[in-house]
């Protein structure tokens, strides 16, 4: 990777997972408005493998079966996150803070999909003002 003169090559899987886990978290996240526009973002054969039927989207109908599907999503995305925290030590000083302050936005973002018990259908989870502060002071740290 050369980026700010880090030249380490496990720094760009790093990079990647961060990247991979902010575009599903949005992803996720916008479950709700991507249906309204006919797009699914979530791969079919785990749609089909956790027996979820495709007119569950359209009907907004959260169940069991869409929760299982949900949790399975938000935890391999939570280990993109926590891989790509290794970037942050190789980083410098602001732009450190940047990307932890990302970082930690798409995981609170994974944390309300949770709070909603995975009803995305219905829900978009947002970051309140709190939340953006509690952000900031843990980037800080």
């Amino acid at each position: 990777m050369e980026f700010f003169n880090i030249r380490d090559k496990a720094a760009i899987g790093y990079s990647d997972s961060i990247c991979t886990a902010l575009q599903l978290t949005n992803f996720y996240q916008d479950v709700s408005i991507d249906i309204q526009k006919g797009r699914i973002y979530i791969p079919l054969d785990e749609v089909e493998k956790f027996g979820v039927e495709l007119n569950q989207f359209e009907l907004k109908q959260n169940n069991a079966n869409f929760e299982l599907l949900l949790k399975y999503q938000i935890e391999r995305c939570r280990q993109l996150f926590i891989e790509g925290r290794n970037l942050l030590p190789l980083l410098p000083g602001k732009l450190k803070k940047q990307i932890s302050m990302t970082v930690f936005g798409g995981e609170k973002i994974l944390c309300k999909i949770e709070e909603l018990n995975y009803d995305v259908l219905n829900y978009r989870p947002v970051l309140s003002k709190f939340d953006y502060a509690k952000i900031f002071l843990k980037s800080l740290l």
